[in-house]
């Protein structure tokens, strides 16, 4: 409901991060939201926005989606700077969060995140199972032999339309199925996400056509347009043609292709379907190609 409810009064968001997700190395400070990298503690601050900025109504209403769009935005652009060639970036933010004015310096914003993480060990606060951050009495943080661009990091934040709805639903199951990776007896539920976030792609592939004056795309236009892009030099067929029987298989038990006790998946149905879609989003939403890094220069 955090994005629900909103005091214009604390603009910024603060979030703990939990020590299982895999970061980078130094923080990443933009005018919308910063990251802050320290030993004990990695944390979010994200500006915020009230929902009718957002075009959310009564009809969007939800107690599960616990991040604001500005902080999906955030987080995303962090997940999308990363080339799935060269490694992986992802963020695991704890549900508590802090409202704070505008105008406090890194060092007075740090101490409020201290203190937050304090509190999630409280006996009040404390959700069993919560990884909590290194200076609360957690493990140490996983950062990132390579560091991020921050400019990249930047400019796929500025080009992420909040009022894209597709959008951020899409992206936003990307952040969640990373979380729920993490933890191997719901590692299920993170490829139903994936496949979420796959859909949502799917219609804004669609839309796109549209607006390139196919008033009836279909999936084998989809994925036409997804080979022009990715793969010019053959043709897969429909829009992520492969995947088809699997989604049907993981998200119904019962279907043409029999019936399922248990969704029939391995640890590479998560691991190449979010490769694909890392790329796949960060071209819906610069309209460029994500590149690996180049090689590093011999001696």
């Amino acid at each position: 409901m955090s994005y629900i409810i909103f005091d214009p009064k604390n603009p910024i968001r603060v979030r703990s991060l939990s020590p299982l997700g895999y970061y980078p190395k130094h923080s990443i400070l933009l005018p919308s939201g910063c990251m802050f990298v320290y030993d004990d503690l990695i944390m979010s601050a994200v500006k915020i926005g009230p929902p009718t900025s957002h075009c959310l109504t009564a009809d969007h209403y939800t107690e599960l989606e616990f991040l604001t769009f500005e902080e999906i935005r955030f987080l995303a652009a962090i997940v999308l700077s990363v080339h799935p060639d060269d490694g992986m970036a992802y963020c695991y933010p704890l549900f508590e969060y802090k409202d704070v004015p505008v105008d406090l310096d890194q060092t007075t914003l740090y101490a409020i995140g201290k203190a937050q993480a304090a509190e999630l060990i409280s006996e009040a606060g404390l959700n069993k199972g919560t990884v909590v951050p290194t200076c609360a009495g957690g493990p140490t943080y996983e950062t990132r032999d390579v560091d991020l661009n921050s400019a990249a990091v930047s400019e796929i934040a500025q080009a992420i339309d909040l009022k894209d709805h597709l959008l951020m639903r899409g992206l936003g199951c990307l952040l969640r199925a990373d979380m729920c990776w993490r933890h191997r007896e719901i590692a299920e539920a993170a490829v139903m996400l994936l496949h979420v976030s796959l859909d949502a792609s799917f219609q804004m592939m669609l839309r796109s056509l549209r607006e390139r004056g196919n008033i009836n795309p279909t999936s084998r236009d989809a994925g036409q347009l997804l080979d022009e892009v990715f793969n010019p030099s053959i043709e897969t067929g429909n829009y992520f043609q492969d995947y088809y029987e699997d989604r049907i298989r993981v998200i119904h038990p019962f279907s043409r292709l029999g019936i399922f006790p248990f969704a029939p998946l391995a640890a590479d149905d998560y691991y190449f379907l979010r490769h694909a879609l890392v790329e796949v989003y960060y071209w819906l939403v610069t309209k460029r190609k994500l590149h690996p890094l180049p090689p590093p220069l011999n001696g």
